[in-house]
């Protein structure tokens, strides 16, 4: 057997795509149950021409809850496979639950769009927690789970990609703008410089009250 013939490409097990065929670009979106996730992963396919991978927590709807947009990784895909020919043509759209609260869920995702689409060329990080109030009506627990979700996740996506990234020498990660969590952000950092700016006025005081009595010492 020739070396070339050893060489020739193949499909990974489980992929939808066909042996020789060339890659379409490559999009794992996360959050992308419903809203502006569910649209971001839509548009990759029928208008980019991406294979994407869709990614949320939602993995059913919850019966007779008003407050959430309809919507799972499921429905989504399927929409989006239908929308692409369906049955007829490769699957384009792979569903994958994950909460981003859990770094393996994260590593699983990245993992399993590389596995089935052959790469991954753009990240999406679109999940997001929020919570309407002040800040001295949140509580801890709220403010964890901000933080898990819209900081500490994205951070996690990135370090999963990025050796991808590197191997591949390119790759792009867009982190959803958090427009409503700007209030909260900036108050939090108001309050962290003002006990800053008391802690070294503090100091200060201290040290010249020091200064003072060892001179008149």
């Amino acid at each position: 057997m020739s070396s070339a013939a050893a060489k020739k490409p193949r499909a990974s097990v489980g992929s939808s795509r066909l042996p020789n065929a060339p890659r379409r670009p490559v999009a794992l979106v996360i959050g992308a149950s419903r809203g502006l996730g569910r649209q971001i992963a839509f548009t990759l396919v029928t208008r980019g021409g991406y294979s994407v991978g869709v990614a949320a927590k939602s993995t059913s709807s919850a019966p007779n809850d008003d407050s959430k947009l309809p919507g799972t990784v499921y429905s989504v895909c399927r929409e989006i496979n239908e929308a692409m020919g369906g049955a007829s043509h490769a699957q384009v759209a792979l569903p994958i639950p994950c909460n981003v609260l859990h770094l393996p869920d994260i590593q699983r995702a990245v993992q399993s769009v590389v596995r089935e689409f052959g790469g991954i060329d753009l990240v999406v990080y679109n999940a997001g927690a929020i919570w309407w109030d002040a800040v001295s009506a949140t509580p801890t627990k709220r403010y964890e789970l901000m933080h898990g979700v819209n900081t500490r996740g994205c951070y996690e996506a990135v370090q999963a990609v990025l050796p991808i990234f590197t191997k591949q020498n390119s790759g792009v990660m867009h982190i959803r703008r958090c427009g409503e969590h700007r209030a909260l952000c900036v108050t939090l950092m108001l309050v962290v410089c003002v006990v800053w700016m008391v802690r070294c006025v503090a100091i200060c005081v201290d040290i010249t009250a020091t200064v003072q009595s060892i001179s008149e010492w």
